[in-house]
């Protein structure tokens, strides 16, 4: 079978929203995600690629995505 990811998006204007969104997408059997702009646009995107990571790899929740995101940034 083919491998689907999910294709960026435009779910609200808030980090939140996109890993709520990418939470979703995982639960529901998507091998990944591809984002642009909400990611290179945020002040950390290293921050939030690592919280997207976690996501994808470890299975974290959008709000445990979301306190490393916070974590990380400093």
């Amino acid at each position: 079978p083919a491998k689907v990811v999910l294709a960026g998006g435009s779910p609200g204007s808030s980090l939140e929203s996109y890993f709520k969104m990418t939470e979703e997408a995982m639960s529901i059997g998507v091998s990944g995600v591809t984002y642009g702009r909400f990611v290179f646009e945020d002040q950390n995107p290293v921050a939030v690629i690592k919280a997207i990571k976690a996501m994808v790899y470890e299975g974290k929740s959008a709000k445990e995505a979301l306190d490393m995101y916070q974590s990380l940034r400093g």
